[in-house]
C-alpha cells in the first residue's frame, strides 16, 4: 500500500483537516518503489526500472558496505516533488520485522537494529528524488527467508508517504 499526500492548502477554519494532504508542505507525485537500474557503473545515475514491492535478493550486483565489496541487489524509491517553501530535508524511518545491520559504503550505522532514521536533503522548487538502496547477498532458511521493511517519510511530523517492501532471500541448500 502506498499513500501519497498533496500540496499544502490555505485554510482559515480552525477545524481539523479531513486528511494530511491539506497539511503537507511539499507535493509528492510519481512515487515508484522497486528494483534499481543504473545508466552506467558509477551507481549515481539511475531509476526504478521495475516497480515491485517484493525484492528478490540475487547478488547479481556489486556494492560497497563499510569499506568492503560484496555481492548485492539494488532496490529503492523515487518520486517527483514540488518544494515551494524550500524545506531543507525530510525524515525517513526505515523499520524491519527482523534485525539488520544498517550502513552505507563507508560505515556501519547500527548493528542488530530493527529501525534506522535518516534526514534526506531536498532541493527547492520542482525536482526528482532518487534513493538507491541495496541488500547484501545472504541466505535464509525455509520459512524464514522473508523480511518486511516499512519506510515512512515525513516533514515536520507530517507523513508524506509510507510503503512496505518484502525482501526475499534465497534459501540455502
Amino acid at each position: 500500500m502506498i499513500a501519497c499526500l498533496g500540496l499544502l492548502t490555505a485554510c482559515t477554519s480552525e477545524a481539523e483537516p479531513e486528511d494530511k494532504a491539506e497539511l503537507s508542505p511539499i507535493e509528492i507525485s510519481n512515487l515508484k518503489i522497486g528494483n534499481v537500474c543504473f545508466k552506467d557503473n558509477t551507481g549515481k545515475d539511475g531509476n526504478i526500472c521495475r516497480e515491485t514491492n517484493e525484492i528478490f535478493v540475487a547478488g547479481d550486483n556489486t556494492c560497497y558496505f563499510s569499506g568492503r565489496e560484496m555481492p548485492c541487489t539494488w532496490y529503492g524509491f523515487e518520486f517527483d516533488y514540488n518544494n515551494p517553501k524550500n524545506i531543507n530535508s525530510m525524515s525517513c524511518l526505515f523499520e524491519s520485522n527482523r534485525p539488520y545491520t544498517s550502513g552505507n559504503p563507508n560505515e556501519i550505522r547500527a548493528e542488530e537494529t530493527y529501525s534506522d532514521a535518516i534526514d534526506i536533503p531536498l532541493e527547492p522548487g520542482k525536482n526528482r528524488f532518487f534513493n538507491p538502496q541495496f541488500v547484501g547477498l545472504s541466505y535464509g532458511e525455509e520459512g524464514r527467508n522473508k523480511t518486511v521493511h516499512t519506510t515512512t517519510c515525513s516533514i515536520e511530523g507530517i507523513e508524506l508517504f509510507t510503503f512496505e517492501l518484502t525482501i526475499v532471500y534465497p534459501i540455502k541448500n
